[in-house]
C-alpha cells in the first residue's frame, strides 16, 4: 500500500507541469516547516501543489545529543473557490512520502529510530493576491502519518509500526510566473 501510494505521488509530481497553466514557487514563513512548494494552476478552480520539505535539528545538551531529521516529497490537490477578485478559499489534501531519522545519545544508553511511510493531510486555506503573481495566504491542516521502521535501543533492535496524527498551521508566499 506504501510503494503504491509512493509510486501515485511521483507519477503525479512528474505529469504536472505538461498540462500546467501557470506555476511558481512558495514557501511558508513558519520557522519551522522548510517547505518548497510549486503550486500549478491547472485550472481556475484547480491547483497541484507538488512540495519537498527537509527539517534537521541537532542538540547537546549537558550531555545529551540528539538528532532529528525528517524528509517529506509530496503533491496536493486543492479546489479554489473566488470568494473576490483577489481573494480565494482553497480545500484539499496533501499526500507524501515522508522518512523520519532520529538519533539520541545519553548517559544511560544510545537510541534511534529510522521510518519510512505516507502522511495524508485535509487541508484548507485562504489567501489573498496583492499582486497579480504573489499571494500571501493562511492555511490550516489535520495530519495523519502512517510509517514503518526500526528502533534500536542500547544494541537491541525492534521493528516498530508508527501511526500519528497532528495539527499544522502555516503562512504561505506564493508566486506565479
Amino acid at each position: 500500500m506504501k510503494k503504491c501510494i509512493s509510486a501515485t505521488i511521483v507519477s503525479l509530481l512528474l505529469a504536472t507541469p505538461v498540462y500546467a497553466v501557470e506555476w511558481g514557487l512558495g514557501a511558508s514563513t513558519k520557522s519551522d516547516d522548510n517547505a518548497i512548494y510549486f503550486p500549478v494552476k491547472a485550472t481556475d478552480t484547480l491547483r497541484i501543489e507538488p512540495f519537498l520539505r527537509q527539517l534537521k535539528q541537532e542538540e547537546d545538551d549537558d550531555g545529551r545529543k540528539s538528532n532529528y531529521e525528517t524528509f517529506n516529497i509530496g503533491i496536493g490537490l486543492f479546489s479554489i473557490a473566488n470568494i473576490k477578485d483577489k481573494s480565494h478559499f482553497y480545500y484539499g489534501a496533501r499526500a507524501s512520502y515522508t522518512e523520519t531519522k532520529t538519533k539520541w545519545q545519553h548517559h544511560y544508553g544510545d537510541s534511534k529510530t529510522k521510518s519510512y511511510g505516507y502522511t495524508l493531510s485535509p487541508t484548507i486555506g485562504f489567501e489573498y493576491f496583492i499582486t497579480d503573481k504573489i499571494s500571501i495566504g493562511a492555511e490550516a491542516e489535520w495530519a495523519y502519518f502512517d510509517t514503518s521502521g526500526s528502533e534500536t535501543n542500547n544494541g537491541v533492535k525492534t521493528d516498530r509500526e508508527f501511526t500519528e496524527t497532528d495539527t499544522n498551521t502555516r503562512i504561505l508566499i506564493r508566486y506565479l510566473f
